[in-house]
């Protein structure tokens, strides 16, 4: 926890410097995302969906024409997955017994929360407005997925894996302004949501365990000047 704290507040310290160069121009933005977030083998993986759509939404501060501040939120859909499991099929770790019938399990799987991060630009080319992008970033992330296990008809259980973590987040793309204070930007962006290992469920004894998140968006931002 204390090296997540010293992580968060060096970003914010990297950017202190700069504030005092030139006056501050603020911004808001949105961007429609698709988020990829596959799940380990035994543990999950057979189970829950990988594929998101997802939001984000963020206001941010640019220092100079080279770094800027941004923080927002950003949440997926919630996406469902029912699959059948027969004998011998991996149920979160655990195996289906022989003389178990086919039971059906639905998984409804959520991520979103909070995050800020340091922006860095690279004009690459004035004629058409072009800049690379690249952001270092923290974020407060919970992730959700429930569970309904139907044995029969009328016979089911319920249960749920949720976990809440601070994990790092990488960006880059390029922006393109369309006029002095409107502009687009693509991104491709990485998150260590491999982070949320070995969450458990203490009343059926299953795991569930996340690989890293790898995400692609395209969006908009306005600067208030």
């Amino acid at each position: 926890m204390k090296t997540k704290l010293i992580f968060a507040l060096a970003i914010v310290l990297t950017a202190v410097p700069a504030m005092a160069e030139q006056e501050l121009v603020p911004y808001i933005g949105a961007d429609a995302k698709w988020s990829h977030m596959s799940f380990c083998k035994g543990e999950g993986n057979n189970l829950i969906k990988r594929d998101y759509p997802q939001g984000n939404f963020y206001g941010g501060a640019k220092f100079n024409d080279w770094v800027a501040f941004e923080a927002g939120y950003e949440s997926t859909t919630k996406k469902t997955k029912s699959v059948t499991l027969n004998s011998g099929d991996n149920l979160y770790g655990q195996t289906i017994p022989s003389f178990f019938p086919d039971i059906k399990n639905t998984a409804k799987s959520k991520i979103h929360g909070f995050h800020a991060n340091v922006v860095g630009f690279y004009p690459v080319s004035e004629a058409y407005r072009l800049s690379l992008i690249g952001s270092l970033g923290l974020s407060q992330v919970k992730l959700r997925v429930s569970n309904v296990l139907a044995y029969s008809a009328t016979l089911q259980d319920s249960f749920q894996f949720v976990s809440r973590r601070w994990i790092p987040r990488v960006n880059v793309g390029v922006q393109h302004m369309l006029d002095a204070q409107t502009g687009l930007r693509a991104m491709v962006g990485w998150e260590r949501t491999g982070a949320f290992k070995n969450m458990t469920t203490a009343e059926f004894k299953y795991v569930a365990s996340a690989h890293n998140t790898t995400n692609f968006g395209l969006g908009v931002f306005y600067n208030f000047k």
